[in-house]
């Protein structure tokens, strides 16, 4: 009865919760050729701990603002957040989660100037904000996308365990649950290297459900993630960019990627925030060292952007994966 008569609460302020995060906006600013957010720092935030709330790299927070992971910052001091693929997302999101609106104010650029600045296509500024052509006026202000953010503190243990993966040249935004943390320090370059140097913590024991719902068709693939992720309760979840690659086959049967920490054989949950569809991956190596994957967190064969539902060639993703 007492849950009864709190459940109408816990609506209340759920959808106040939700509320707030659609209100809850930024504004983007051209600087020095960046796309950038200024952000105020309030007391107690580092470097690190701004990347991670925008979910960008901290060597580039840190070089734009001329800085480095240990530079002390003073309260209400302006730090440029840097926009780019891996947390400035141009497909409209199907959910709340970690994403706010982020506006552009017109200063005297013309639409072509504005689809260069920001890399959003021009059909999508007109959509968005109901543009009934390409004109736009000094001063309107415009949506212009969405970009990742979350104020979850950084305790001072996460920004400790992380540094060396903020040091890496391939650093993505990382959330490692329950403490179970998997770093590989020597990633591979090629496809043909030996097996990574994988340093493990034991993952936290979780009590297995007695059963898994047998009404739900599910692929080999994802039943392995099932097992290798004890249920999905034991994950190490990783954001960032995703990039696709051409394999010989066309028709595979399961899809496959590159990645860096997971090991080979490892299947990887791949989920677009932007249309809210998954797939699961199977790790077949490490990430190539060439320009086509810099700054990518995965690469993904082409053939599953269908099921991703994307066309382009690149595009923001979350990852979890198992420790085994």
């Amino acid at each position: 009865m007492n849950m009864l008569k709190l459940l109408p609460l816990l609506i209340c302020i759920l959808c106040s919760t939700l509320c707030i995060a659609q209100k809850e906006r930024f504004a983007a600013t051209y600087k020095k050729n960046n796309l950038v957010i200024e952000h105020k720092v309030k007391k107690g935030e580092t470097v690190f701990s701004i990347a991670r709330m925008f979910h960008a790299p901290p060597a580039t927070v840190a070089d734009i603002n001329g800085l480095n992971y240990e530079s002390s910052l003073r309260e209400g001091q302006i730090v440029d957040v840097p926009l780019a693929v891996y947390n400035h997302i141009n497909e409209e999101p199907s959910y709340i989660k970690d994403i706010r609106s982020l506006y552009y104010t017109v200063d005297g650029e013309s639409m072509s100037r504005l689809v260069r600045i920001t890399g959003v296509p021009q059909r999508k500024i007109e959509k968005w904000n109901e543009l009934p052509n390409n004109h736009v006026r000094n001063g309107q202000e415009l949506l212009i996308g969405w970009v990742l953010y979350d104020a979850t503190p950084v305790l001072p243990e996460q920004v400790k365990s992380n540094t060396s993966v903020a040091n890496r040249g391939d650093w993505s935004t990382r959330a490692v649950q329950e403490n179970t943390i998997v770093e590989n320090n020597t990633p591979q370059r090629t496809l043909d290297a030996v097996e990574h140097n994988v340093v493990k913590q034991e993952p936290v024991k979780v009590s297995m459900p007695s059963s898994i719902d047998s009404t739900k068709e599910i692929s080999l693939d994802e039943q392995a993630y099932m097992s290798q992720t004890m249920n999905g309760q034991s994950v190490i979840e990783e954001k960032g960019p995703a990039v696709f690659f051409v394999a010989a086959d066309k028709a595979p049967k399961s899809y496959y990627a590159f990645h860096n920490s997971a090991r080979r054989g490892s299947i990887i949950k791949v989920f677009n925030p932007g249309t809210g569809k998954t797939v699961f991956v199977k790790v077949i190596g490490a990430i190539p060292a060439t320009a086509q994957y810099h700054n990518s967190v995965i690469g993904i064969t082409a053939a599953a952007k269908k099921e991703l539902g994307i066309s382009e060639n690149k595009m923001f993703c979350e990852l979890s994966y198992g420790v085994y």
